[in-house]
């Protein structure tokens, strides 16, 4: 339960990311204004207001919190699970999944949805749907057993194991 948890905490800060860039900009904006107006050191202003944007671009950088594929995610569940696109915290729960337990294998997915072969993208879409369903069954699990004790450690291989385990007693 830890770790879903802390996935909501990553949520809250994402929901929080817009503001804290709008702030760090603004107070670059000050800043950079103060020292031209002052004139303490003999720089062109664009030099400083291009130095105060690039430091933004940095910090907007380290603070995002979505992966590299979360706009393709939002592409993908817009066109094939659009009911999903309703719950952010969903989205957000399926993005930081596949970014932590099948990074390479989404890369990969990803990578061949957006190639022009439509063999690959029958496959891939398959093969999302399916990864997705498994991730969207384990969020309803955490979701819905809130009784859970908070420092029992769940995680998605957990999880994949005990319905492995399940289908094999049932077997």
């Amino acid at each position: 339960m830890s770790e879903y948890y802390y996935i909501l905490s990553l949520y809250k800060e994402k929901q929080r990311y817009l503001v804290k860039i709008i702030l760090l900009s603004v107070l670059l904006l000050v800043v950079t204004s103060f020292v031209v107006v002052l004139d303490l050191f003999r720089i062109s202003p664009f030099i400083w207001y291009l130095l105060a944007a690039g430091i933004v671009l940095v910090q907007m950088k380290k603070m995002k919190v979505e992966s590299e594929n979360y706009e393709q995610l939002l592409l993908f569940l817009q066109n094939y699970q659009p009911e999903i696109l309703k719950n952010d915290e969903l989205v957000f729960f399926i993005d930081y999944q596949l970014k932590h337990y099948f990074d390479r294998e989404s890369s990969e997915l990803f990578a061949r949805l957006k190639n022009k072969n439509t063999a690959d993208d029958t496959k891939s879409i398959i093969d999302l749907n399916e990864i997705i369903g498994e991730i969207r069954a384990y969020y309803t699990y955490l979701a819905d057993d809130q009784e859970l004790k908070e420092n029992i450690e769940i995680s998605l291989k957990w999880y994949r194991d005990s319905v492995e385990n399940r289908k094999q007693n049932l077997v």
